[in-house]
């Protein structure tokens, strides 16, 4: 067939199958696409997330011992056998200590618990013990015990000058060689308080009643007051508690950059998690 100077060939015809869309292939490309795309995110994310996941990794970043893993569930039996392995720990690098101070990197990684639990385990194995809450910005102590006398504490000796021996009070009903010095009332001076001679008086009337001391102490890192506790000649040894999931790299590396100011305190690590 001819028209003018154009000349058609052959006619067109529809085709049985469609040149788009096409479906299948469409899922496919899809799918794979998603897929890729769901893996970098992941990959992202773990990259970007700087949680330590394993005891060997924070005992790497701290340089300090690993002395228990401590499962998470409270009041277990697990639980207490791992803080009566961490006592054990502290004594093994520790001898003589009298004084332990109990910290971690940030807050709420958990170790006012353990505070508690570790006193608790020195005092069944029948050693006189002081748990004493040097937290003065933010006490919690008399909350925690539910303690029948929560506006006296610590600061009320520092600043008041009452005999400890009319502040402490015991803590778990059947456990008489445990008693418990809370905080007391909030100070605007925690560090200079935390520096005092009146601290050093305190701490010689407590030893005066307990064989040992367990020192419940702010984070290390937000805040001077740890740090300016490790700096005392009392502290004898540190428990540093890190909760898995929680502490990151960075928090590690500080630490043990602030621990390795002090190395006449034998430091370890107590790693919660399961």
């Amino acid at each position: 067939m001819t028209t003018g100077d154009v000349e058609v060939a052959s006619r067109a015809s529809a085709s049985s199958t469609p040149a788009a869309p096409l479906p299948k292939r469409s899922a496919v490309v899809g799918v794979t696409l998603g897929l890729g795309l769901g893996a970098l995110v992941v990959v992202l994310l773990e990259l970007l997330d700087r949680r330590l996941r394993r005891p060997e990794e924070v005992a790497a970043l701290t340089g300090l011992p690993v002395l228990a893993t401590v499962p998470t569930e409270p009041d277990g039996p697990a639980r207490l056998d791992a803080l009566r392995i961490v006592r054990s720990g502290l004594e093994a690098r520790a001898p003589d200590a009298r004084t332990v101070l109990v910290t971690s990197a940030v807050a709420g990684e958990g170790a006012s618990a353990l505070a508690g639990e570790l006193a608790r385990a020195y005092a069944l194995a029948g050693l006189r013990v002081a748990l004493v809450e040097m937290d003065l910005r933010r006490p919690t102590m008399a909350t925690r015990f539910d303690l029948p006398a929560p506006g006296r504490g610590l600061t009320t000796a520092l600043v008041g000058g009452l005999p400890v021996r009319e502040l402490v009070q015991p803590a778990i009903p059947g456990l008489r060689s445990l008693v418990v010095l809370p905080g007391g009332p909030p100070v605007p001076n925690a560090p200079e308080l935390l520096r005092s001679a009146a601290l050093g008086a305190v701490l010689d009337e407590l030893h005066a009643l307990a064989d040992v001391l367990v020192l419940d102490a702010p984070p290390l890192l937000p805040v001077a007051d740890a740090r300016v506790l490790l700096d005392r000649d009392e502290v004898d040894a540190c428990l540093v508690v890190a909760r898995l999931g929680r502490t990151t790299d960075d928090e590690a590396r500080r630490m043990r950059a602030v621990l390795a100011a002090r190395p006449g305190v034998p430091a370890a690590l107590a790693v919660l998690g399961d």
